[in-house]
């Protein structure tokens, strides 16, 4: 399995993304919380940031997570490196840990004024909608994937669970600030987890 994320990584990606993206821009057409989505004006300038953004790490940042994973098994650096823990107890802990980082890092975003000014731009969006889940700043998404960078190097986190904590980030942020109405029953179990 790892061979084949390392070897098609971009595609799995594209992939995941375009199909919960396109699963919960349905859900809002089919079934809206709110009428009166402008989604033709507002749509081309949120995606269009997630493609600055994207540009921006390949520019900047000269190691995204995924290379951070790689070279920290090749060096033998990182926790996970250093302990011997069962795979699936090593990708499950990589998984949460890192999503803890980045809980810490929205709520650093949130109370440091400079920071903030960054952020806001996700808080701008005059609808929410699932574009409005992946609208950040350019620079926020460079801030983010240099934590990212910083905590993978650190845990010596597994490829596999690199690409699917990226996998699992994007879908949940278009999930959470999608506005469709969900069954009551599938409501009701989503609020016993989260």
């Amino acid at each position: 399995m790892q061979d084949f994320l390392l070897n098609h990584e971009m595609a799995v990606r594209a992939t995941a993304f375009v199909s919960v993206f396109l699963i919960v821009a349905l859900a809002e057409i089919i079934a809206p919380r709110r009428k009166g989505a402008n989604r033709l004006k507002r749509w081309p300038l949120n995606l269009g940031m997630v493609v600055l953004g994207s540009l921006a790490i390949r520019m900047i940042v000269p190691l995204i997570a995924l290379e951070a994973a790689l070279r920290a098994a090749d060096a033998d650096i990182g926790l996970f490196n250093l302990v011997d823990l069962p795979r699936w107890v090593e990708l499950v802990a990589a998984i949460l840990l890192l999503d803890l980082a980045i809980y810490a890092q929205h709520v650093a975003f949130h109370r440091i004024p400079l920071l903030w000014r960054i952020h806001r731009m996700h808080h701008s969006d005059l609808m929410l909608d699932a574009t409005s889940g992946i609208r950040f700043h350019p620079f926020e998404f460079v801030l983010s994937m240099l934590i990212k960078v910083g905590v993978v190097t650190a845990l010596g986190a597994d490829v596999v669970a690199v690409i699917v904590f990226e996998i699992l980030l994007n879908a949940t942020a278009m999930f959470n600030h999608a506005i469709c109405t969900f069954p009551k029953d599938l409501t009701a179990w989503c609020g016993e987890f989260w």
